[in-house]
């Protein structure tokens, strides 16, 4: 997961300062390779199983998974980023009910409104495999509805000769409409069937968590700050000020001494 480096503010904002991942955002290499060779996707994907996992381990459900909320660091390995959606799940609401997302990599029970919980993250773990793999998600529609109503029959289709059998069989469990039955990390026992599953068959998870896995791709980087790998935007960034009366400023009085990782403007 990115790391948080500073936090500070003024009479109008909160500022939070992340770490700089030079490799851009996986989806900018994925949109510009089509697809990923065999041993990419399963890098990255392996390298993504392993933070759900550890969140998964804090009760925190991601909920936002999709190529472009990780990132890609100098040295190869990737981070996670943009934690608007996530929740902190407690034994008095194991459920989430909001419905937020990406609509490519929503899961059944989100989009039935049933509940939802860790099992989302690994849905989207199958859909962004498949995308990897394939060069596009499993479930696509012109509106949201059409595409809620495919996601719902859950009918995965693969292309021919595309997709190893072990690859297929992993998406497959990781997309499992139900989602008692999905392919997961159960964090209660520790038993990890995406971690004994073929696909991943011969894995060191110590390793990976570790990032001692020597990544398949490193980025083109020619400075320290070089931005070449992120998409160029021509318009300037606009800061919004905030029209806070003084009993809304006073939730935030003293934001950044209270988290201890203040730094001077």
């Amino acid at each position: 997961m990115v790391e948080l480096s500073a936090v500070f503010q003024d009479d109008n904002s909160l500022y939070l300062l992340m770490e700089f991942c030079g490799g851009g955002e996986l989806f900018s290499h994925l949109r510009r390779n089509e697809k990923f060779p065999p041993d990419v996707a399963k890098f990255y994907a392996m390298e993504v199983a392993s933070g759900l996992k550890s969140m998964h381990k804090w009760n925190i459900v991601y909920r936002d998974l999709k190529p472009e909320n990780i990132m890609i660091c100098k040295d190869g390995h990737i981070k996670l980023v943009d934690f608007g959606f996530a929740k902190k799940m407690t034994i008095d609401s194991p459920y989430c009910h909001t419905l937020c997302g990406t609509p490519e990599y929503l899961a059944p029970e989100t989009i039935r409104g049933i509940g939802h919980d860790r099992a989302v993250d690994w849905w989207a773990l199958g859909i962004l495999l498949y995308e990897m793999l394939v060069g596009f998600p499993p479930f696509f529609a012109d509106n949201p509805f059409a595409l809620y109503q495919k996601i719902l029959k859950g009918v995965v289709k693969f292309p021919t000769n595309v997709v190893s059998n072990s690859a297929q069989m992993a998406i497959k469990g990781l997309l499992h409409l139900d989602r008692n039955r999905r392919m997961s990390y159960n964090n209660n026992t520790g038993f990890s069937t995406v971690e004994k599953s073929a696909y991943f068959k011969g894995i060191d998870w110590e390793s990976v968590e570790n990032k001692l896995i020597v990544p398949v791709l490193l980025p083109t980087l020619s400075a320290e700050g070089d931005t070449s790998n992120f998409d160029y935007y021509e318009e300037e960034a606009v800061e919004e000020v905030s029209n806070l009366n003084s009993a809304e400023r006073a939730l935030f009085h003293e934001f950044d001494i209270i988290l201890g990782r203040s730094v001077q403007l």
